[in-house]
């Protein structure tokens, strides 16, 4: 069952809620009585709260300045999980669509509503949840790539973002957030903000179904979930365990139903 806990008083933002596991999440969330439940979305028709795009620099510095400005204090960030595009390679405010949207633009959002979220560091439980996948294991970036002084401008290289390069990009993105989430993790003082990273499983959701046939030819007897039992991970993620604090706690990657530590 999907955990529940008392977020009387607490402010949660959810990246994205208008679709998929971050709705479903939502919901969740809504039923724990939270003082403020804000819903960040790309216009104003999909979330009346929060307007963001992620593929759009000035919108995240414009929804941080409003958090900034508005909310007395934010406990809880649910991240989310952007986008797919399985040979497809475009240009937006000249950086690569892809990792724009699905690192660098949650990235910056998690960095500058950290801001917000250290004014209550001296609560307990403090989250964000960075969205993962075990696909972070299915990719390898080469030696020659990581050893370079700049692998961002590597990455984001039109040269390089050949149609192959561009197949596992979602795999290399995915692998990103895991290690976005544990570098982020290890230069907050301890003990202010627990970032996670949760994988909910392959659910049935409106992924393009493009990813599907990726999914199924990589792992053919992967089961189908619900989305709204993917969207349990997500919540347990941003809630669960709050009897407690442990180092484990503290960067803690959740695969589908099990809990482990951080490591790649």
């Amino acid at each position: 069952p999907a955990v529940t806990v008392d977020l009387t008083g607490k402010t949660v933002v959810v990246v994205r809620a208008n679709i998929g596991l971050w709705f479903e999440a939502s919901k969740h969330i809504a039923g724990m009585d939270p003082e403020r439940l804000i819903l960040a979305c790309r216009n104003e028709e999909k979330g009346k709260e929060a307007i963001t795009g992620l593929a759009n620099f000035g919108s995240v510095m414009a929804f941080t300045d409003k958090c900034a400005r508005e909310l007395d204090r934010l406990e809880i960030l649910i991240g989310n999980a952007g986008m797919s595009p399985f040979g497809r390679y475009g240009v937006v405010e000249d950086w690569e669509t892809f990792l724009h949207t699905n690192n660098f633009g949650p990235g910056l959002l998690a960095i500058h509503l950290f801001l917000k979220m250290i004014e209550a560091a001296r609560m307990i439980h403090l989250r964000i949840v960075v969205a993962a996948s075990d696909v972070h294991y299915w990719t390898t970036f080469e030696d020659e790539l990581v050893e370079l002084p700049n692998i961002h401008a590597k990455l984001l290289s039109k040269e390089y973002c050949t149609p192959e390069i561009m197949k596992r990009r979602y795999f290399d993105s995915k692998l990103l957030n895991m290690l976005f989430a544990w570098a982020f993790q290890q230069r907050l003082p301890p003990p202010t903000i627990a970032v996670n990273s949760v994988n909910p499983g392959f659910c049935i959701s409106n992924l393009p179904s493009s990813l599907h046939e990726v999914y199924q030819e990589a792992d053919a007897k992967q089961e189908d979930e619900l989305m709204e039992m993917g969207s349990r991970q997500r919540v347990f993620s941003a809630v669960g365990g709050r009897t407690t604090r442990t180092s484990f706690e503290e960067r803690a990657y959740r695969s589908r139903r099990s809990l482990r530590n951080a490591i790649l």
